[in-house]
């Protein structure tokens, strides 16, 4: 936890299933807590998605009782996906995490991933294609909005978790959806062990990984400085980008460039394939639509605009108080409406 940096007074969540690593993290944090004089927040999310959910959440409970863990269970009661279930999944999850940290003041969340979830990420972007970025596979921090998701297990073995759970006498909840072959990170997790005989090794993946981390931090330490000096974000809301520097740059951090503005303008929920950034730079055209924004060029510069479509419609702006409408925060004085366009 110490490679983190974190505030001496951040009240540090954790994400607990009931499975075996999250249960481990969460006793993990309550010693470190208890060390370091450090509160710990542990928070399971009910989906809703099988029968046995709510009583599981509901076994957790107990179990951070018995740990004297602080302990929330976060109930998803909206539809069901029927389809993309391990994805939307993952989305219910962390907006929910999101939502109540954000009410409770809550700015860090541990979660479990370990070596074994790094392996079988790596392996199942690099079967999709992915670029430098995706086979950086997890990070060990990320933001998701004002939360930052830490992953202090990031380097540890499954075995080791196992251990650690067995010396301390506890039991823990097995997800039978760890062994259904309809989802793709199950079926890779059954293929790792295939691989390792073939002479590939846990720890070579994960330094891969590594290294692949350090080159693209380095990438985006180009593309942040192009961006402060030649991108300009208006503040109504459009983005403004020297055309001449833009095509002085390499093809990669032109693509970084023109990513992270079509991110920041078009706030699409789903993220931007890098096959239609890459096809619109090889055919950069005068006037196109990508990431639910306009990019127009037009003496010597590329504007970026938002799609009109794609705007939030006319929101009532309560006084005094922060409101998030479209991509901007706005704050009022007294009630008033916005309008896009």
């Amino acid at each position: 936890m110490s490679t983190f940096d974190l505030p001496a007074n951040a009240v540090i969540g954790v994400g607990v299933s009931g499975g075996a690593d999250s249960l481990c993290l969460a006793v993990l944090l309550r010693d470190w807590g208890q060390k370091n004089d450090r509160k710990i927040v542990a928070l399971t999310v009910n989906h809703n998605l099988r029968p046995e959910a709510a009583k599981e959440a509901k076994w957790v409970a107990n179990q951070m009782k018995k740990l004297k863990i602080e302990h929330h269970i976060l109930t998803y009661t909206g539809p069901k996906p029927s389809t993309r279930i391990e994805e939307k999944a993952r989305e219910i999850r962390y907006t929910l995490l999101q939502e109540f940290c954000e009410k409770n003041n809550i700015h860090y969340v541990c979660l479990a991933h370990h070596s074994d979830d790094q392996s079988e990420t790596f392996f199942a972007r690099l079967a999709r294609g992915s670029g430098l970025d995706g086979l950086c596979a997890i990070h060990p921090a990320s933001n998701r909005g004002n939360l930052t998701l830490l992953r202090p297990l990031l380097n540890v073995d499954k075995t080791v978790i196992l251990d650690i759970l067995t010396s301390k006498n506890l039991t823990w909840v097995e997800d039978p959806m760890n062994q259904d072959d309809v989802f793709e990170r199950v079926r890779w997790r059954k293929q790792l062990n295939n691989l390792w005989q073939t002479g590939l090794t846990k720890s070579g993946v994960l330094l891969s990984a590594k290294r692949l981390q350090r080159a693209k931090d380095a990438l985006n330490f180009y593309t942040d400085s192009f961006f402060k000096e030649y991108v300009h974000i208006d503040e109504r809301g459009f983005a403004k980008i020297s055309k001449k520097a833009f095509y002085d740059l390499p093809l990669e951090i032109r693509l970084r460039v023109l990513t992270k503005t079509l991110d920041i303008i078009g706030q699409s929920e789903t993220p931007l394939s890098m096959e239609a950034t890459e096809k619109a730079l090889e055919n950069f055209k005068q006037r196109f639509t990508l990431g639910h924004c306009h990019v127009i060029t037009s003496r010597g510069t590329i504007f970026v605009a938002k799609e009109y479509a794609r705007q939030e419609p006319k929101k009532n702006i309560p006084a005094k108080k922060w409101i998030r409408w479209d991509r901007f925060r706005i704050w009022c004085e007294v009630p008033a409406v916005v309008y896009a366009g």
